[in-house]
Order: structure tokens, then C-alpha cells, then sequence
């Protein structure tokens, strides 16, 4: 699984521009379980945001520019999108092997504290 135990919720604040680094650890062996296949690493990633709370809402605000990838960890520039809501963040990854892998974090929220 990604090592997302370390992030908590994520409250994003008026003025916040915030980033955010969540790790895909590779399997330690191939016989072995990890968030991606041993010997793997991360090619590409695609981040799609979904507004639990309104889906009429524009979820493009919630995330600055394009999510960039190193070592397999995904840094995300996170910032408040003028409303107060709940998020999902799904990463679309794309492996160095050709193969896909999808991955949600529901533990986003923007509200006014």
C-alpha cells in the first residue's frame, strides 16, 4: 500500500499553498507485497480531485500546477479553492513497466478554521 499512514487529514486554509509528498513504496522482493511491483518505479502520474460534498464544484483550484514524481513519491502544491468542502485524490500512476496502478486519499478537507 502507498505510505499514506503519515498524512493525517489534510486542512486546507484560506491563503494555503501547501506541498504534499505521498509515497508509493515498491514491493521489497518479488515475492513480497508493496504499494507497486518490485523493481518498479513511478513513469508518469496523474492526479484527478473529486469534491465529495458538490460535484458541480471546479476541483481544478484544489491542486497548483502539474503533481510531479521522484523516487516514487508524488509532491502535490495544494491549495485552499475558495470554498469549504471534502476531497478525494486519486492518483493515477503509470509504471516504467507500462503497467497502471490507481490509488484513492479521501482525507482532504477545506474549511475555514
Amino acid at each position: 500500500m502507498p505510505n499514506f499512514s503519515t498524512v493525517g487529514q489534510i486542512i486546507l486554509q484560506p491563503y494555503d499553498e501547501i506541498g504534499y509528498k505521498f509515497k508509493f513504496n515498491p514491493a521489497p522482493a518479488s515475492t513480497e507485497k508493496g504499494a507497486i511491483p518490485f523493481g518498479t518505479n513511478i513513469a508518469a502520474v496523474l492526479v484527478e480531485v473529486t469534491d465529495l460534498t458538490d460535484s458541480t464544484n471546479a476541483t481544478s483550484f484544489v491542486i497548483m500546477g502539474t503533481p510531479t514524481v521522484a523516487s516514487n513519491i508524488v509532491t502535490c502544491i495544494c491549495k485552499y479553492p475558495g470554498y469549504e468542502g471534502k476531497f478525494k485524490f486519486t492518483f493515477k500512476l503509470t509504471l516504467d513497466s507500462g503497467a497502471k496502478k490507481e490509488f484513492d486519499f479521501k482525507r482532504v478537507e477545506s474549511k475555514i478554521v
